[in-house]
């Protein structure tokens, strides 16, 4: 029996981008609701689901590697010099993540893991993580990171969390924007011996 989750509802435009939060109610998913217009332009009904088995965390690894290869190529990062990067992410990695805590939901359209978002636990109270959001390169663009964020945040909430957490490279400026626009704000900068790249950390609150 699957674990409750919020759910929520999306309208969709014709060309199948993301419009609007309609409704949120209890249950087992969370449903996206869409339609196709009279030229039959195709509008993604997905919805989301935790992911735990075998089969779904082998897809899952994928779904990550791939949406985080063009960052990956972007920012010249390698399995020699970024190994914990997404984009070298493994099979084992993934699991032992999941094993230390983490809570990792799908968003699936015809049966097919299209992407996924991470959500986990910090150590301070009421704050929790959100990591490795992902949507494969040819589903972007049409409003679906928004709505993984909209999924996190609120599984945050009905967790009785008050804010969530993300890090991400600090260069990457079209993606910090994205961030800012969707609410979070830049708390620190950190350098690591270990990575290539400076790391931002952004918060937002969910009160």
């Amino acid at each position: 029996m699957e674990e409750v989750l919020s759910a929520a509802s999306y309208e969709f435009d014709l060309h199948g981008r993301c419009k609007r939060l309609l409704t949120t109610k209890a249950t087992h998913i969370r449903l996206f609701s869409a339609t196709y217009d009279k030229k039959w332009r195709p509008v993604m009904v997905t919805i989301f689901k935790e992911l735990k088995t075998e089969d779904d965390l082998i897809e899952c690894t994928h779904v990550i590697r791939v949406s985080f290869k063009t960052v990956a190529e972007e920012f010249g990062l390698t399995a020699e010099n970024a190994p914990s990067h997404p984009s070298n992410m493994t099979y084992e990695k993934l699991r032992g993540s999941i094993d230390r805590g983490l809570k990792l939901f799908g968003l699936v359209c015809r049966n097919e893991i299209i992407g996924c978002v991470g959500i986990e636990r910090s150590g301070d109270e009421g704050c929790y993580y959100i990591e490795r959001v992902s949507v494969l390169p040819e589903f972007r663009h049409k409003g679906l990171g928004t709505m993984l964020l909209d999924f996190a945040c609120g599984f945050i909430r009905d967790q009785k969390g008050k804010k969530a957490s993300l890090t991400m490279i600090n260069n990457h400026n079209i993606l910090k924007e994205w961030y800012r626009k969707y609410g979070f704000i830049e708390t620190q900068i950190k350098t690591f011996d270990h990575l290539p790249f400076d790391v931002c950390f952004m918060e937002k609150d969910l009160l």
